[in-house]
C-alpha cells in the first residue's frame, strides 16, 4: 500500500525531494535545450536581413498595387 508523503521518515523527504528535483532540473534543462534550437534553427533559416528585404518588398507591393478595386460582375449581354 501506498504512504502519503506525510508519513516519510526525515531521511526519505531528503530522497523524494532530491529525486523531484532531479526529474524537475531534467524537465527544465530539456526545454531550455528544445527552445535555443528552434530559434537557432529560426535565425539560421531566415536570418534578419532577408526578413528586412521581404517586408521593404511587400511595401513596395502594396504601393504600387494602390487601393482595392470594386470587382465587376460578369454579366451575360445579348
Amino acid at each position: 500500500m501506498l504512504r502519503m508523503p506525510d508519513d516519510y521518515s526525515p531521511e526519505e523527504r531528503r530522497v523524494h525531494r532530491k529525486w523531484a528535483r532531479g526529474v524537475l532540473v531534467f524537465y527544465g534543462s530539456l526545454m531550455i535545450l528544445g527552445a535555443g534550437i528552434l530559434v537557432g534553427n529560426q535565425l539560421r533559416s531566415n536570418p534578419a536581413h532577408d526578413a528586412a528585404l521581404a517586408e521593404a518588398g511587400s511595401e513596395r507591393l502594396q504601393s504600387a498595387i494602390g487601393a482595392p478595386r470594386p470587382m465587376r460582375q460578369a454579366t451575360k449581354r445579348d
